[in-house]
């Protein structure tokens, strides 16, 4: 992760001022936002709630299967916990197989949930978190008075997706993904904890206000704004609802802040009556985007008989038109499995960093054990004296205890001497990974993630002399040039799409008094603006900007905060490409999505 030398004191919003796209999207647009779940948990609680549990499968992806029996129908619900595309619909068809390896929550819930019944099935407010409750009610011809109902939390939050298996009472009994403790967590999730939901936003829901809140809430707001001033002022309103209220106020000539007021207004009342409008979009012929209320401007609308029906068309299309997806899930699972040995590594360094800070305790216990060895007898397992209490080894001589203690003095400080070091070059390895995974996710294509995946992994091993110099003559893949954009104005715009590609972006083809940009904090591509001394207009500047948070780990997120500095004021960090310090920094404030893009 890059580090800031100097925090500077401005910080600058820049938006977009541009109306919504009508045309249909590039790729597929799976809007699991709050009003989505609603959806589902609706059509989940009609169809399952009094039914039982039969089977309990597992299918690839850390997707589960759950087939549930209600009088004449057997129900097959697909449970997709990715951290990346959560999802949980009624399947045409059976989810997984017994033939796959068991994994620890599938066993604990054959355990607890074969035989039990659905009791309910509930959104926790607006948030994308829904809760399964199973029970064995006591009207059952064969109850089993020896087992206890159990809960099963749906996380269906993009990037943070989970399935957590609770006892009655909430303790956890295990999750798909574990969550332990560490500085930038906000909660934990493991096993024999107390469950805590994910933390509530705190702001009024869109289910709680009416036209004039909302058009309160807009006043004064451009209409590029208009998507992120909504997201911000609600709970419950995503980036694609307020989309939705924008283009259905255009397309009905009011696009102004009552319009649009109007619209989601609307859009909140099918919520609160549940008078769901599932459906996906099309666009030749192929599923785009899939969602509960109808979608207007995206491709051509075609109603399905269920939000479960939209959602495993879209999911379907997904896994048949996106191998860039296998080929990243792959990459970031090896990337994972380097950064969990990187951190335990860092663990244990920073423990042997402790102990090697006590070693002036051990050289002074053991001069106090020979200063008092003539008071030390045979067999005795401490000694309190000069105020300190030292623990001895009973089997030991006085002496022989002395010497075991300074001893441990001699290896706490040889420690001490390289530890320092060795964390600093882990707490590198570890940047530079975080630093590959956001690329990887930005990657548009198989070939692109795999390209990135073996210059990681290459820059990541130790290697001897001989064996660097053999693999320079190694081809890396075929990553192509970094992505070239034209703003406006003509000014030439440079992304890295990979860690060398950052290196040359940043160092070889932008000059000293280039403008360089990095996503505030986190993980991402280093981008140019070719514009020499003089100042870059804000339109290019607020381009530049966007692509950066395009192409960075916060790239899902409605705000993102990134620094720009002339190229003069970056400098490289030893060891890995694409780490760098910088200073002298201006922050902007950008939405991801909110660039018009045109690449030459």
């Amino acid at each position: 992760m890059d580090q800031r030398d100097i925090h500077h004191q401005a910080s600058v919003s820049i938006v977009m001022l541009q109306s919504e796209s009508a045309v249909p999207p590039r790729g597929l647009i799976l809007a699991l936002d709050s009003i989505t779940v609603a959806a589902i948990a609706d059509e989940l609680a009609r169809a399952l709630v009094g039914g039982r549990v039969q089977k309990v499968a597992r299918a690839e992806d850390s997707t589960y299967g759950l087939e549930v029996y209600v009088p004449g129908h057997r129900h097959q619900l697909a449970l997709v916990a990715r951290q990346d595309e959560p999802c949980a619909y009624l399947s045409s068809g059976r989810v997984g197989s017994g033939e796959l390896t068991p994994s620890p929550i599938l066993l604990l819930m054959r355990k607890h949930l074969l035989g039990a019944r659905v009791m309910s099935v509930v959104q926790h407010g607006v948030e994308r978190v829904v809760t399964l409750t199973f029970g064995f009610p006591s009207s059952d011809v064969n109850p089993a008075p020896d087992r206890l109902g159990s809960h099963l939390v749906l996380e269906l939050i993009p990037r943070f997706g989970n399935l957590v298996l609770t006892t009655e009472a909430g303790l956890i009994l295990d999750c798909e993904h574990r969550v332990a403790s560490g500085p930038d967590r906000i909660r934990t999730l493991l096993p024999r904890q107390q469950y805590q939901p994910p933390p509530a936003l705190g702001r009024l829901t869109i289910l709680d206000v009416v036209a004039d809140d909302i058009e309160a809430a807009l006043a004064g707001v451009p209409l590029g704004q208009v998507h992120r001033a909504l997201t911000s002022a609600f709970a419950g309103v995503s980036p694609a609802l307020a989309k939705e209220a924008v283009r259905r106020a255009q397309s009905s000539g009011d696009p102004s802040a009552r319009g649009i007021a109007l619209a989601l207004s609307g859009l909140a009342d099918l919520w609160r009556r549940r008078a769901w409008q599932p459906g996906v979009a099309e666009a030749d012929g192929a599923v785009v985007a899939a969602a509960p209320y109808r979608l207007t401007g995206i491709g051509t609308w075609r109603a399905t008989p269920s939000t479960s029906v939209a959602l495993e068309l879209s999911t379907n299309r997904q896994r048949r038109q996106r191998p860039v997806d296998i080929a990243r899930r792959a990459a970031l699972a090896s990337l994972a499995k380097r950064r969990r040995a990187a951190t335990a590594k860092l663990d244990s360094l920073r423990r042997a960093l402790h102990a090697g800070e006590r070693a002036e305790q051990l050289r002074l216990d053991g001069e106090t054990v020979l200063a008092h060895a003539h008071t030390i007898a045979r067999g005795q397992d401490r000694l309190v004296a000069d105020g300190r209490e030292v623990q001895l080894d009973p089997a030991l001589s006085a002496s022989a205890n002395a010497q075991g203690l300074f001893k441990r003095y001699r290896k706490a400080k040889a420690a001490l001497a390289n530890v320092p070091r060795l964390i600093e070059e882990t707490e590198r390895q570890i940047d530079y990974l975080d630093a590959q995974a956001a690329l990887i996710a930005a990657a548009e294509s198989a070939e692109d993630v795999r390209a990135i995946a073996r210059e990681a992994t290459q820059a990541f091993r130790r290697q001897s002399a001989t064996e660097r110099q053999s693999r320079r003559a190694r081809p890396l893949g075929h990553l192509g040039a970094p992505i070239r954009v034209v703003a406006p104005d003509g000014t030439e715009i440079l992304v890295g799409r990979s860690a060398k590609q950052n290196e040359q972006v940043t160092f070889e083809i932008g000059s000293p008094d280039d403008v360089w940009l990095h996503a505030r904090g986190i993980p991402g591509a280093h981008v140019i603006i070719r514009c020499g001394s003089r100042e870059p207009s804000p339109e290019t500047l607020s381009l530049a900007a966007t692509l950066a948070a395009k192409h960075s780990a916060s790239a899902g997120d409605s705000v993102v905060a990134v620094d720009w500095t002339r190229r003069r004021h970056v400098r490289r960090v030893a060891g890995y490409p694409g780490l760098v310090t910088y200073r002298d920094e201006t922050v902007v404030r950008v939405s991801p999505d909110s660039a018009s893009i045109s690449r030459r």
